[in-house]
């Protein structure tokens, strides 16, 4: 939470300052709530801590990505279940660029009669 709060400050330190608004740094009161459903328009202060919580979240997943892709390749090559090593091998090709695409649908309506009477 302090981590939080302490980069909710660097967002506010690079920020010019806008008149009469005065955005409180402790986000972690009693009752405070974010909402993120519906048509609710956030507060600057709401913005505010969804920003800093965003960029501390990126900051501890980019941390520990080498990890998590090692994890999955050890996965494809030494799982048990051959379900789990496929996965972890499509997840692999997926990540660097060379797996499936997905494939363009074309809806087409055959007549079937006429192909029928085509082939006769």
């Amino acid at each position: 939470m302090e981590e939080i709060n302490q980069k909710i400050e660097e967002i506010k330190a690079n920020e010019s300052p806008k008149k009469g608004k005065n955005i409180s740094t402790n986000l972690f009161k009693k009752g405070h709530s974010i909402k993120s459903s519906g048509r609710h328009k956030l507060t600057p202060e709401e913005r505010l801590f969804k920003q800093a919580t965003r960029e501390v979240a990126m900051r501890i997943l980019k941390k520990h990505a080498p990890k998590a892709a090692k994890n999955i390749v050890k996965l494809g090559n030494k799982a048990k279940n051959e379900t789990v090593k496929l996965n972890a091998n499509k997840d692999v090709l997926d990540r660097v660029g060379i797996g499936v695409k997905p494939s363009t649908v074309i809806p087409i309506q055959i007549n079937f009669e006429e192909a029928r009477n085509e082939f006769k």
